[in-house]
């Protein structure tokens, strides 16, 4: 567990994005998300207790339409004193390629910012996942390291404090 992370919230924070809406996990999500988690029962388990420790939130994406789950968003590795954090997502293949991450992300992010008051959030993704790479450069993003990105919110981009 990080030293410095966020205390425990009121309540899940729900978001919604223009396309998509990122809630709590919930019993049987798993199975519908069974491409993208190894165990499911095993994946829920673990969401549930993240919150209580303050340095990660796992939320799952369902479209604004319907509450089934398509995927998921985590931010994770939350330091408050650093004011940082890193984010991971994941779609379903049949929900890929409509730009749900795109805004399930950007919910996040803004969030995280806005609510968390953090500066710099970070993603690792494989140099094969070219349509990963792009959704984090129209976020904001830019490559650090071969397979770390980092994105810095205000001005801190032309500082070069990268």
């Amino acid at each position: 567990m990080a030293l410095h992370t966020i205390s425990i919230l009121p309540g899940f924070p729900e978001l919604r994005g223009m396309r998509t809406r990122l809630r709590a996990p919930r019993a049987g999500d798993g199975e519908r998300l069974r491409e993208l988690v190894r165990d499911p029962a095993e994946w829920f388990e673990a969401c549930a207790a993240f919150p209580a420790t303050g340095d990660r939130i796992d939320w799952v994406v369902t479209t604004r339409r319907d509450d089934d789950a398509i995927g998921t968003c985590t931010l994770y590795a939350i330091d408050t004193r650093l004011r940082r954090a890193e984010i991971g997502y994941a779609l379903r293949a049949d929900h890929r390629g409509h730009g749900l991450a795109m805004d399930a992300a950007a919910r996040v992010i803004e969030w995280a910012e806005g609510t968390l008051g953090l500066e710099r959030i970070e993603a690792e993704v494989d140099d094969g996942n070219a349509p990963s790479r792009r959704l984090l450069r129209r976020l904001g993003f830019i490559a650090v390291e071969a397979r770390r990105w980092a994105r810095l919110h205000h001005s801190d981009f032309d500082s070069g404090s990268i």
